[in-house]
Parts: C-alpha cells; sequence; structure tokens
C-alpha cells in the first residue's frame, strides 16, 4: 500500500468520529496520554494510546487532533481553541483546557514530540 492509499484510508477513518475533518496535517505512529493529578502533583496514564492525527475541519474549531486508542473504542479528540495552552516540556506534550484540565502526551519519537508540539502550538497561536 502506499502512502496516498494509506492517507486516504486514514482520512476516512476520522471521518468516522468527526465528518467535517478534511485534511490529515501531520500524525505519530504512538502516542501515550495523561492527566496531570494536582492534589497528588503526578501525571496519571488515561488508558488511551495510539496514532495521533492532527487534522483540520471545515466547523470552528478548524483544527484538532485524535488518538486512535488502541487499548479500548474510547479516542481522545481534541479541538484547538484559543484559550488553550500547548508547550512541549521534557518528554511531553503539555496541553491545558479552558477547563484548567491538564494533559500530557507522550510520544515515542522525540523528533515526532518536536514536530508534533510545534504544529500544535503555532495552531494554538492562531486562533
Amino acid at each position: 500500500m502506499d502512502t496516498a492509499q494509506k492517507h486516504a484510508i486514514n482520512l476516512s477513518v476520522l471521518k468516522r468520529y468527526d465528518n467535517s475533518i478534511t485534511t490529515i496535517i501531520e500524525s505519530s505512529s504512538h502516542v501515550v496520554v495523561y492527566s496531570f493529578e494536582p492534589s497528588l502533583q503526578t501525571w496519571k496514564k488515561k488508558g488511551i494510546e495510539g496514532t495521533m492525527f492532527i487534522f483540520r475541519r471545515t466547523k470552528e474549531p478548524t483544527t484538532g487532533f485524535l488518538v486512535m486508542n488502541r487499548l479500548t473504542p474510547d479516542n481522545l479528540i481534541v479541538y484547538i481553541t484559543s484559550n488553550m495552552e500547548i508547550e512541549i516540556s521534557g518528554d511531553f506534550v503539555i496541553y491545558k483546557t479552558a477547563d484548567d484540565d491538564v494533559n500530557g502526551l507522550w510520544i515515542y519519537e522525540a523528533k515526532d514530540r518536536e514536530r508534533v508540539g510545534a504544529l500544535l502550538q503555532e495552531y494554538a497561536l492562531k486562533i
């Protein structure tokens, strides 16, 4: 299977979760999602890990990311909004939502972490 075919299949899968997704901007093959527990000052696995896709869509918000969970049918889908904070810190790309939830994306490949983190930061600043 060539790259274009794989891209088309991945896009069709993402559209099952959000039909307004039009483009896959970037991906990373292995991401583990953590949540920050403020009372314990520790990170805890959320039970979500798999391939991550950054996407563009036709509706507001126009960008987001989805982690296709390999562990359970529960995927993580996050839309990037103007009130999100995103930073790269050590092994994590950390994002804070409007509800003050702090989550971390542990991305296996260091080069992916830098690329994906920088891209998410760029999109968050554009909004």
